[in-house]
């Protein structure tokens, strides 16, 4: 049995909260598994700035996740996110904003212009909280939403999403002849963990092959599902973890904007509900998968 705690926060001018959904909150997620705790005897690495996780060689005890960072505001956030020393920082999504919005209702936002991006990217690995971090985190690993992959709501037409891919690979540090550079969107996997012991975290790219919202057509694209299929059937983790920047469960669409016209809809949040083939396509793949399941990972 596993024993999960989950703490949230948010940047100091919009307060401490306890939902996930807020907008500009960083989650902060502890997991502990008696399955992959360490032997009786075994020392256990203290984690944090002091040292760097070693992925081959010990289990993946602290994964800390965040989504929805506005470079723009207080990043004092860090500071905490520091102190609970993970193996592992996974950005799940706007992880930088750049786009404005110009009008709520409507809603209606601007896009920025490919330089534009790269500077907010600067911007933000300048930040001395986040450089902490690096200094002393095991891995860091990402996908992207709509702000940071360049507009809001956008999906496969954005017509610079080849190079917003590449200024998110610059900024993760992803080596020129990786062969993420080579791939069309920004999905990933990576497993943690000795044998035995071993964690899997899938990372889906829920934007680059997404058709328009409502059309209930694709969402990952048949070459993302196709590498989601092996993925899933392959390797021998004893806990697999699911990552996509949009929510795979909630249903706000359905049940909040019967009140109002659907696609003007001041409620309207993205999630997989808005894609129902997709969303039971998705269930039926996690459902049927040797060894049991995977658990998800959601981006506000």
């Amino acid at each position: 049995r596993g024993v999960a705690r989950m703490r949230t926060r948010t940047s100091p001018d919009r307060g401490t909260v306890g939902r996930a959904s807020i907008p500009a909150a960083l989650l902060i997620l502890a997991v502990a598994l008696p399955s992959l705790a360490p032997a009786h005897g075994e020392q256990v690495p203290r984690g944090g700035i002091a040292r760097r996780y070693d992925p081959a060689r010990e289990p993946l005890r602290r994964l800390s996740f965040g989504s929805c960072n506005d470079q723009r505001k207080d990043q004092s956030i860090w500071g905490p996110i520091v102190e609970g020393k993970p193996d592992v920082w996974l950005w799940l999504g706007d992880n930088i904003y750049a786009d404005r919005k110009v009008k709520s209702y409507p809603k209606e936002f601007r896009g920025a212009t490919v330089a534009q991006m790269k500077a907010m990217y600067d911007q933000l690995s300048a930040v001395p909280g986040y450089r902490a971090l690096l200094g002393g985190v095991g891995k860091v690993v990402a996908t992207w939403d709509d702000h940071d992959y360049g507009l809001d709501d956008s999906g496969k037409e954005l017509p610079y999403k080849r190079e917003s891919q590449g200024l998110l690979l610059d900024f993760l540090g992803v080596p020129e002849d990786s062969e993420l550079r080579l791939r069309e969107g920004v999905y990933n996997s990576h497993t943690f963990g000795p044998k035995g012991k071993r964690v899997k975290l899938i990372v889906l790219d829920t934007r680059y092959h997404r058709d328009p919202i409502f059309s209930d057509g694709d969402m990952l694209g048949e070459e993302q599902w196709r590498w989601l299929g092996e993925e899933l059937t392959s390797g021998n983790a004893q806990v697999t973890l699911i990552a996509s920047s949009i929510q795979v469960l909630p249903n706000h669409h359905v049940t909040l904007c019967p009140i109002c016209d659907i696609e003007d809809s001041p409620f309207r949040v993205e999630t997989w509900a808005h894609f129902p083939r997709e969303k039971r396509r998705l269930a039926d793949l996690i459902r049927d998968r040797r060894g049991g399941g995977g658990i998800p990972l959601c981006g506000a």
